[in-house]
């Protein structure tokens, strides 16, 4: 009699132990926050801010970061200064990074095995543009991150290399046409003083 108590009691505390396991079971989640707070040391002159979650909670885990670049056709790759703030959960990315080319930012954060990474498109100034968190769902209806692959970082990069092309051909014809009127402008009004 004992002993069938005793293995009921371990069934028990074994379920209860699952349960409290898939309670705090979970993939982390990662959030880029612009501009940061620039009343704080910790966060003052911060490219961005990251923040780390579990559910909701703010999660204190390992982070690490690089800047991916594309310049003159060729990729670089270049650590981040990623520093802890006053705030639980929330790090600073401080990516001062050379003016040419084309950058992202991988920040990758782990909780356990589980990893969420935000894929950070910055543009020639150093802003950010756009912020992807490569995910999947579940069967049940969650997003879920997935590990970025270098497939992930290049075809961002080549996106944003594509993008900056674009508006740099529009600001060149923009100003050409810009300069255009303003010749046909000064030539009508010279015109009209002469007339005159």
């Amino acid at each position: 009699m004992r002993t069938m108590f005793t293995r009921a009691a371990l069934v028990a505390c074994a379920a209860l132990a699952t349960l409290a396991t898939t309670a705090v079971a979970g993939p982390p989640w990662i959030a880029v926050e612009i501009p940061s707070n620039p009343h704080h040391p910790s966060t003052r002159g911060a490219t961005f801010l990251v923040r780390a979650y579990h559910h909701s909670s703010a999660l204190d885990v390992p982070m690490r970061g690089t800047a991916e670049g594309l310049v003159d056709g060729k990729r670089r790759s270049l650590p981040l200064s990623i520093q802890k703030t006053n705030t639980p959960g929330v790090f600073a990315v401080r990516a001062d990074l050379p003016e040419q080319g084309t950058w992202i930012v991988a920040v990758t954060i782990a909780d356990g095995e589980a990893t969420a990474t935000a894929l950070v498109t910055l543009s020639r100034s150093g802003e950010v543009r756009d912020v992807q968190v490569p995910s999947n769902r579940s069967r049940d209806g969650w997003t879920v991150p997935r590990a970025v692959t270098a497939e992930d970082i290049e075809t961002q990069l080549r996106t944003a290399a594509k993008v900056a092309a674009l508006e740099n051909q529009t600001a060149t014809r923009n100003a050409s046409l810009g300069a255009g009127l303003l010749a046909l402008i000064f030539a009508a009004a010279l015109h009209r003083r002469r007339s005159v």
